[in-house]
């Protein structure tokens, strides 16, 4: 039987349950009699619908899996094409989901909290007009009963000034907050207006668009941050740009990264190419055992000079660093002047220059901690020192010419006898016209 005929015959099946009941007059059972019809009908629907699509062995198969069910079941459940294509919805649904997904997160990374923040343009407002009632009319009451206490001489009024004081300080106190607000209120505004969905901004440039001084933009800046108005903002180390956005400050430190590997390479380099040279230039002219010593001192002149880089030029220290650089160089230059010297630069090398080394570095790594006392102390004991040890130094260079000065006297002397021998000094000297 086709679904059709089921279908007719279920209406006809129901109008003769209502002749039935209008015939006999007994309605009692004629709600009860066309759900039943209705539901049978609706049942062999189903069956003839899914015997439509999956084949006369459907029946046999349903009623042996579901021997006691009378509940609609669809009938594309164990059909593979059905289960197939509903495996295909759910993949493609969760796919696109995740993609969704990821495309919002990349698109929250690149918006800066210009975008994403909204401040009332109100804000401080209702402290401000508080802040004015409270400081004027207690300030015109505190001004008022000192007046009078003044003219009377009465302490007792004492009890009505001290409040009326106390709340006029309380009322200038919210003014100034309130007012302090409104305006950091009006530069968000400002600011958001000129940065538009830019994720970094440059100082200079940003200052120069407002005019205003780079010194007020970046306070301004700072303030904003330190309020909880520009959540995720960040300055980067020089406090030259802001960055506004999580995408534009992973590249930040991806660019950082990258410049500190490049400066460590290139700091490398240059050591290695300083100390290749020396090796190249003078390994041939003087003993292994010289060369080594003046090539570990030139190791030592770089090294000093990368210690000074990390100190201000305005700290006295470097000024101490940049003289022991240049006592030192003297020395080596020395002995690679005259390679006997090397024995008495030995002690010089083993000892002397390793503690100096140790002594500077210990004064770059205070430098950057918090200046209390103990490290401001430390520091001062450390720069004194570096005078005693410039002066030791300069005591060790003097001592190396001072075999070459007596060369010299002696020199001198020789040939200042000679001249008197030859009468070529004292009375009989002839001076050239």
């Amino acid at each position: 039987m086709s679904i059709g005929d089921e279908v007719i015959n279920g209406i006809k099946e129901t109008a003769d349950t209502v002749t039935r009941a209008v015939e006999s007059g007994d309605y009692s059972r004629l709600s009860d009699d066309i759900t039943k019809t209705i539901e049978e009908t609706s049942k062999r629907v189903r069956e003839e619908t899914a015997k439509a699509v999956m084949g006369d062995n459907y029946q046999n198969n349903y009623q042996k899996n579901n021997p006691n069910s009378s509940s609609y079941s669809s009938p594309y459940v164990n059909n593979k094409w059905y289960s197939d294509i509903k495996k295909s919805f759910h993949t493609n649904t969760t796919a696109d989901y995740v993609a969704n997904k990821k495309a919002q997160e990349e698109k929250l990374k690149s918006l800066s909290p210009f975008q994403t923040q909204s401040i009332s343009r109100w804000m401080g407002t209702g402290e401000t007009l508080v802040g004015g009632f409270l400081s004027i009319s207690f300030g015109a009451s505190f001004f008022i009963c000192l007046v009078i206490m003044l003219l009377s001489g009465e302490i007792g009024m004492l009890g009505a000034v001290i409040p009326t004081l106390v709340f006029t300080i309380l009322g200038i106190y919210f003014w100034r907050r309130g007012a302090k607000s409104k305006n950091l209120s009006d530069k968000f505004h400002l600011f958001k207006r000129f940065a538009g969905d830019s994720e970094y901004i440059s100082i200079k440039d940003f200052a120069n668009k407002l005019q205003m001084p780079q010194k007020d933009v970046l306070n301004t800046f700072k303030e904003l941050m330190r309020r909880g108005m520009l959540l995720g903002a960040r300055l980067d180390d020089e406090e030259t740009t802001v960055i506004l956005t999580e995408h534009a400050y992973d590249e930040y430190l991806k660019y950082q990264t990258a410049k500190k590997i490049q400066n460590a390479n290139v700091s490398k380099s240059t050591q290695e190419e300083k100390s290749n040279s020396f090796s190249n230039e003078e390994k041939s002219t003087y003993s292994d055992e010289v060369s080594d010593l003046l090539s570990e001192g030139k190791n030592y002149l770089v090294r000093v000079r990368e210690i000074n880089d990390k100190i201000s030029d305005d700290d006295i220290m470097s000024d101490k660093l940049y003289k022991l650089e240049e006592i030192m160089k003297k020395i080596f230059d020395q002995v690679q002047k005259d390679p006997e010297k090397a024995p008495e630069l030995r002690k010089f090398m083993n000892y002397y220059l390793p503690t100096t080394e140790k002594l500077i570095n210990s004064y770059a790594e205070l430098n950057v901690q918090p200046q209390g006392e103990t490290v401001v102390k430390t520091k001062n004991q450390i720069s004194n020192a570096m005078d005693t040890i410039n002066s030791a130094f300069e005591k060790l260079l003097d001592d190396m010419f001072k075999e070459q000065a007596m060369d010299i006297m002696s020199d001198i002397s020789v040939m200042n006898t000679m001249f008197a021998q030859d009468g070529l000094v004292g009375d009989k000297m002839q001076m050239p016209r």
